[in-house]
């Protein structure tokens, strides 16, 4: 929004300085505007880039940053599914055949 209102004024004044330099003939009185207004577009735009940056670095952190918990979170389930698995493996045992060597024993 700021951008907008900005350019609005940049146009406006651009506007005014070609009619100024067409009434009086004077071109170099534009293109010191003209310079003037390139610049202010220049220093706007890179402060805008800057916190587009500083925003697009914070949700790419975030992003790391959750991505990694559910990672670990994802290794301790695994381990626990795993040590769970290796439990009932060897406590219920469907096998009837081997349910006779476990009485001979």
């Amino acid at each position: 929004m700021k951008i907008l209102k900005l350019l609005s004024l940049i146009v406006l004044a651009l506007l005014m300085t070609m009619l100024i330099s067409l009434l009086t003939g004077n071109y170099w009185y534009n293109l010191g505007y003209w310079l003037l207004v390139c610049l202010t577009l220049g220093m706007t735009y890179k402060a805008e880039l800057k916190t587009w940056k500083k925003k697009y670095l914070d949700a790419h952190t975030e992003i790391r940053l959750l991505i990694d918990k559910h990672k670990l979170e994802e290794d301790t389930q695994l381990a626990d599914m795993e040590n769970k698995l290796k439990f009932y493996e060897k406590e219920f045992n469907i096998n009837p055949l081997s349910w006779r060597k476990r009485k001979k024993k």
